[in-house]
């Protein structure tokens, strides 16, 4: 089974990330600092990220756990600017899904 890092504030994404994700593993982050700071202490083999976090953006955690972690990061995020987007996919790759929740 898959350990799953979902790292979202908004309860209401979460709960449809849970239910898409069935029996997955997961755990849940709720900050970019909660986040960053699970990803120092486990493995996870996916994190799903949202880019705007309380504490410390999503963009910073996708910095700094790319040092931390080989998983791949699925970005979730409400963000329009094709800049921004590019930016989050170099250096190292990564996907970005937009979210027009």
């Amino acid at each position: 089974m898959a350990h799953i890092l979902i790292i979202e504030d908004d309860s209401s994404i979460n709960s449809m990330l849970r239910d898409a994700l069935g029996n997955s593993g997961y755990t849940y982050a709720f900050s970019g600092t909660e986040g960053l700071l699970l990803l120092e202490r486990e493995q996870f083999d996916l994190i799903l990220l949202d880019l705007m976090l309380p504490g410390m953006r999503g963009d910073e955690v996708l910095r700094r756990g790319r040092q931390l972690t080989q998983a791949p990061f699925l970005v979730l995020s409400a963000v329009d600017s094709l800049e921004s987007k590019v930016e989050l996919l170099t250096p190292g790759g990564g996907r970005l899904h937009h979210q027009a929740l």
